[in-house]
């Protein structure tokens, strides 16, 4: 019996103990959360390895956000539905027919976020319909984010922004088009490294978003 208690002694110890480091590491990441809003961030200088890591591309004048790295979150991830929440009141336009998905697998190391899943069935010569963007079974334009952007709400807004920027000048493009456009029409204005294409513009836009969100602060 007393062999027994002397067991349990230990065990609530090294419980205790393991309490003690929690508590510890989270107190450290308050202390580094605070210290990069109150001295790094007005600068920007927020080390790569504490944020979302971005591609870039060499041509164009904004073919990368050149806002990033984005400030993770103080408290966390946000929820899909605050993410979407947070755009709108930044003055994004997410239009109804658009749903907007945040995806915990995801397999793209080129980029955060992806619309139109069925492009690859096509061939530069062929001819795109705007319909084509749209899911056949829920009838609305899929947009895919990386789940690890609600980490950060900066990455959020500046992603959502760029998608919605590409997503809603395309629809204007292909009214004026007739509601149809050839695939390599298509690639020109959404296709990394084309100076000046909807891509580059768009980044620009997200740009603008997320300055306007640290000036806020």
């Amino acid at each position: 019996m007393l062999a027994f208690l002397k067991v349990m002694n230990l065990f609530i110890q090294f419980k205790n103990l393991g309490d003690m480091l929690k508590a510890c590491f989270k107190r450290v990441k308050e202390i580094q959360e605070r210290f990069y809003l109150i001295f790094l961030k007005p600068l920007n200088l927020w080390p790569l390895k504490h944020a979302l890591k971005q591609k870039k591309v060499a041509l164009g004048t904004a073919q990368y956000p050149r806002m990033a790295p984005y400030a993770p979150n103080v408290n966390g991830p946000r929820t899909a539905s605050d993410a979407i929440a947070l755009a709108k009141s930044k003055g994004i336009e997410i239009p109804y027919d658009i749903y907007i998905g945040f995806m915990k697998k995801w397999i793209r190391k080129d980029a955060d976020a992806e619309y139109f899943y069925r492009k690859d069935e096509f061939d530069p010569d062929d001819w795109i319909k705007w319909s084509d963007f749209y899911h056949d079974k829920t009838g609305k334009i899929p947009v895919r984010f990386n789940a690890k952007l609600l980490e950060s709400d900066e990455a959020i807004i500046a992603h959502i922004a760029h998608e919605m920027h590409e997503l809603n000048a395309l629809r204007r493009l292909f009214e004026e088009e007739s509601g149809k456009m050839p695939a390599r029409k298509l690639m020109r204005h959404i296709g990394q490294g084309i100076p000046k294409n909807l891509h580059d513009q768009a980044w620009e836009v997200a740009d603008k978003v997320v300055r306007a969100m640290r000036e806020e602060q």
